[in-house]
């Protein structure tokens, strides 16, 4: 679902998802990208009000779509073979993340 800004801009619900975390580094211990003015603690308020801001359509439903989809994380990771340790690594990051936006 891609909506379209009032200037214009392409906005996408998914651009920040991927996962590039370490709580050590300078640039990965928390989001690049700020939503709302934050890069931590976002919560659903703040994607709600960005989401109204540019008048993106069914923001609500694009939301607990990206949280359905990453609370299946494991059962994908498992399908792709990705390591153990890097999976239960990014289930325990998502379900931190994703509990503000619930």
């Amino acid at each position: 679902m891609d909506g379209r800004s009032p200037e214009g801009a392409n906005i996408s619900p998914a651009y920040d998802v991927t996962h590039a975390h370490s709580a050590e580094s300078r640039w990965t211990r928390q989001n690049l990208m700020a939503v709302n003015g934050r890069v931590r603690d976002i919560t659903r308020a703040d994607v709600l009000e960005v989401g109204d801001r540019f008048a993106v359509p069914q923001v609500s439903a694009a939301i607990d779509q990206v949280l359905d989809a990453t609370s299946r994380w494991a059962v994908f990771a498992s399908e792709a073979g990705v390591p153990k340790a890097i999976a239960q690594s990014v289930v325990r990051d998502i379900k931190q993340w994703s509990l503000p936006l619930r």
